[in-house]
């Protein structure tokens, strides 16, 4: 937008309510809403669900947080300090599970937004004491499917 116009349609925007989205669980078995989460931005990277009662939504904003998927408890949350670009993952090295997010918006301007994470870009972000799962995350058996 032009800085330098001063016109109505900037009194619009000025008076329009700030972009906003949500994350909505969903009771397929009851036909309704188990719990909602008001998000402040609109745009998502997308949302990973996991077997151990977790919820992983990445936000353009650059925030990847963890919610409880049984009640949407905030557990944790994390600054990636750029926007998260994709659906989180989730991947098992041995006996620890980790969730990576792409983070960082493309062409040019994202050489300018890295993250400050350290010389190898990754961080490590761990649940806050006491405020787990209701099932831990775990390997299974076969090392090939995580139970989280």
């Amino acid at each position: 937008m032009d800085e330098a116009y001063d016109g109505p349609l900037i009194e619009q925007l000025n008076a329009a309510p700030p972009p906003r989205g949500e994350l909505l669980a969903w009771d397929p078995v009851e036909r309704r809403e188990a719990w909602r989460v008001v998000m402040p931005v609109s745009q998502s990277g997308g949302v990973l669900a996991t077997a151990g009662n977790l919820v992983f939504p990445g936000g353009a904003d650059g925030f990847l947080a963890a919610y409880r998927a049984s009640d949407g408890e905030k557990l944790r949350e994390f600054d990636a300090r750029t926007g998260i670009m994709a659906p989180p993952v989730t991947y098992l090295v041995g006996d620890t599970q980790y969730v990576a997010v792409m983070a960082g918006w493309g062409g040019p301007q994202g050489l300018f937004n890295l993250p400050d994470m350290g010389l190898g870009g990754a961080a490590t972000c761990r649940l806050q004491p006491g405020a787990t799962p209701d099932r831990p995350c775990r390997p299974s058996a076969s090392r090939r499917r995580p139970t989280c």
